[in-house]
């Protein structure tokens, strides 16, 4: 897909709230980010990373700082192109708003 390797690794949070970051599959993406072991996320839908705006926003800093990308299915959302951060940049994608 697109030249991609998936890591063996999966950060499923099944059974968890997408309300909060304290769960343990994203606690180990954040860390695999920040040690430089992800290039992209891909995600089935953006809020099922997160349902909060804030939370959102906190791990799209992140992520512009570490440099991971978004792929999101369903939104049509690839950060890796400018066309996928201009889409970022003007949408809301989490349902809080």
């Amino acid at each position: 897909m697109n030249g991609w390797i998936v890591l063996p690794d999966r950060y499923d949070d099944g059974g968890f709230s997408g309300g909060n970051m304290q769960r343990p599959g994203m606690t180990r993406l954040m860390a695999d980010v920040a040690a430089g072991k992800v290039d992209i996320i891909l995600l089935y839908k953006i809020d099922r990373l997160t349902r909060s705006l804030a939370d959102f926003a906190r791990i799209v800093e992140v992520l512009d700082k570490a440099g991971p990308s978004f792929v999101s299915i369903i939104q049509s959302l690839n950060t890796a192109t400018s066309m996928g951060h201009l889409k970022l940049a003007l949408s809301h994608l989490p349902d809080e708003v």
